[in-house]
């Protein structure tokens, strides 16, 4: 239900893909990105209410690019994913979405790593890192599959374990 706090962001961010609980906010929320000067941005509203991309039925989806924002319905099959069902994507505790995301980047495949795909290529998308979707999934594949990922992982633990140190020691 967190809908302010990708709102107010005081860093004032012109690229967003921001997950939206409610399907009738999707484009209201998208005006709102394009009045607070955000370039480009998706808002997305999964099948089954989830906030994110889904693959378990068409998504609900306003794409916001330098002022026009185009009403979209985005589902697995249109990028060449296999739909599956909502159970089949879910985590759990942050123990077992730990285990999940290790797994994905290890190279389990499945349904769990299509969706991490899927959000990853919207992002990478958004910020013009990519020109469409279906490339963006090629390229989320591939940073998976070269371990890439994995070590941008193990990074950013350190670095939260270096500042988690430093925080007890001042």
């Amino acid at each position: 239900f967190n809908v302010l706090g990708p709102l107010t962001n005081p860093s004032n961010v012109k690229y967003q893909l921001m997950g939206i609980y409610d399907p009738n906010l999707v484009y209201p929320i998208a005006e709102v990105l394009n009045n607070l000067g955000v370039k480009r941005a998706m808002v997305v509203h999964g099948s089954e209410g989830i906030d994110e991309f889904s693959l378990s039925g068409k998504n609900k989806v306003a794409f916001l690019n330098e002022g026009k924002i185009e009403k979209l319905e985005i589902s697995p099959e249109d990028l060449g994913l296999k739909k599956c069902s909502i159970q089949e994507i879910q985590g759990g505790s942050a123990e077992e979405n730990r285990r999940i995301i290790l797994n994905i980047f290890n190279g389990e495949m499945g349904p769990k790593r299509d969706v991490v795909v899927l959000n990853s290529a919207a992002g990478l998308y958004v910020a013009n890192k990519v020109n469409s979707l279906e490339e963006g999934i090629s390229y989320a594949q591939e940073i998976i599959d070269s371990g890439k990922a994995m070590k941008k992982l193990e990074e950013m633990v350190e670095f939260t374990n270096f500042l988690s140190l430093q925080a007890k020691t001042s």
